[in-house]
């Protein structure tokens, strides 16, 4: 439905709201363009059939409030409830244009660059990955509302993967942000590689009086199948 992916969008803005990357680029873009491109990757995921996405709802109103993308590379996928590829609404896909639209800035074309350098390291990263086996699976992307953090709702969505792994004999590996690191590790994820840079070299600052965003780290975690 158009409403999850929106939904979705949302929850991963606020749940990211004291990541130091995440709001660089928000800073950067706009908080409207930055949820369009997350809503923009959801359709991606949900299209694709070598993905699948796990959402938890509330059970008192049905309101989303966590999600889990997965993403399967030599094990069959799950089948899905819902096939469907939700579309954006038009309202929010031209409000977010509007910002995308805005003449590129220093800012815009600095974040590009760093994007363009941890991309070449993530795919270095899954090149190397190849060769531990056939069968793995992928958190794609996962966040949870967080009003709802806490509760258990990120532990089942990856629980579900994991699960679903061990059965087909898989192992499992996962891109962190700097928070997320210590989620996963208490879900059996080793830290097997890692990039760290230094925000500031990729920020543009208008005065030496704007905020500094320091040092952050990015770890490739991985999980053996447990048989």
């Amino acid at each position: 439905m158009p409403s999850d992916v929106l939904r979705i969008a949302e929850i991963v803005v606020s749940a990211f709201d004291n990541d130091a990357h995440t709001q660089m680029t928000i800073e950067a873009r706009g908080r409207s363009a930055y949820q369009n491109d997350m809503a923009q990757g959801m359709q991606g995921w949900m299209a694709s059939p070598r993905s699948i996405v796990m959402k938890a709802t509330d059970d008192r109103d049905q309101t989303i409030v966590g999600f889990c993308a997965w993403g399967f590379d030599g094990v069959p996928i799950p089948d899905s409830e819902d096939g469907s590829t939700p579309q954006l609404d038009s309202e929010t896909s031209e409000e977010a244009a509007e910002d995308t639209q805005a003449p590129k800035n220093e800012c815009v074309k600095r974040l590009a660059e760093l994007e363009t350098a941890t991309t070449k390291h993530l795919l270095d990263f899954m090149t190397k990955v190849k060769a531990n086996g056939s069968k793995r699976i992928y958190i794609i992307s996962i966040a949870v509302d967080p009003r709802f953090q806490d509760q258990g709702v990120g532990s089942s969505l990856v629980k579900w993967g994991t699960d679903v792994a061990d059965k087909a004999g898989a192992f499992s590996w996962v891109h962190s942000s700097e928070g997320g690191w210590r989620f996963y590790e208490k879900h059996g994820f080793e830290e097997v590689d890692r990039l760290t840079v230094d925000l500031d070299d990729w920020a543009v600052r208008s005065s030496e009086k704007q905020k500094r965003w320091g040092e952050y780290t990015w770890r490739y975690g991985v999980r053996e199948c447990a048989v």
